[in-house]
């Protein structure tokens, strides 16, 4: 009985961190990836939809070295939050800014969105490794890989909408849902997201202990 309890705890915690958050990253943020070829035809410039994909690699490798350094934090989950409305205003930004700065515009949200979403997923992903019991690592793990499968999802109805509305109206669309999916997840679990992650570690601990 003491050993179902503790397991379950185990559980939920790990459920709270890949379920919600890398779901949404897989939901919202990556497939903007499936619009870039008409995106690019729409500004005229098919030609650079590599460059286009070029660039926010370069962004996500950036994002990657901050993350790194993030990782440091005592309150990751609050830098990934921030994180998570970066990635939704640079959605927004990539929109908005190719009709005033054409593809130099493009290119600079590109950036931002590879950056602040690499960053995000690193993040996370540092979070599941170092904080989980090595105990459940492997079946935490499998299940936060089984979240990008959800990508694909999306695809279909994004380009749906970017042919109704157009690349960039879809674009700041899909960076709204983004920026409400970031709030609301943090909204529900505040200790979480706005706490502090020695506390919040400090508490796990104890809780675990009490249930064994």
């Amino acid at each position: 009985s003491s050993r179902r309890r503790h397991t379950r705890f185990k559980c939920d915690w790990s459920s709270d961190v890949c379920s919600s958050d890398l779901l949404a990253v897989a939901l919202f943020i990556m497939p903007y990836q499936v619009m870039l070829p008409g995106f690019a035809d729409s500004l005229g410039h098919e030609e650079l939809f590599g460059a286009m994909i070029a660039v926010s690699g370069v962004g996500g490798l950036i994002g990657s070295f901050g993350a790194a350094l993030a990782a440091q934090s005592n309150r990751k989950p609050y830098v990934q939050f921030i994180l998570g409305l970066c990635a939704g205003g640079a959605l927004i930004a990539l929109g908005t800014l190719p009709l005033v700065l054409g593809p130099a515009g493009a290119f600079l949200a590109l950036a931002a969105v590879g950056a602040a979403s690499t960053a995000y997923m690193t993040l996370n992903q540092t979070m599941l490794m170092v904080e989980c019991d090595p105990v459940y690592r492997g079946r935490v793990m499998s299940i936060a890989m089984l979240t990008f499968s959800a990508m694909p999802l999306m695809a279909l109805p994004l380009g749906v909408l970017a042919d109704a509305i157009g690349g960039s109206r879809a674009f700041m669309v899909q960076g709204t849902v983004v920026l409400g999916a970031m709030i609301a997840l943090a909204l529900a679990n505040r200790a979480h997201t706005f706490g502090e992650r020695g506390d919040a570690t400090e508490h796990a601990t104890i809780a675990s202990r009490t249930s064994v």
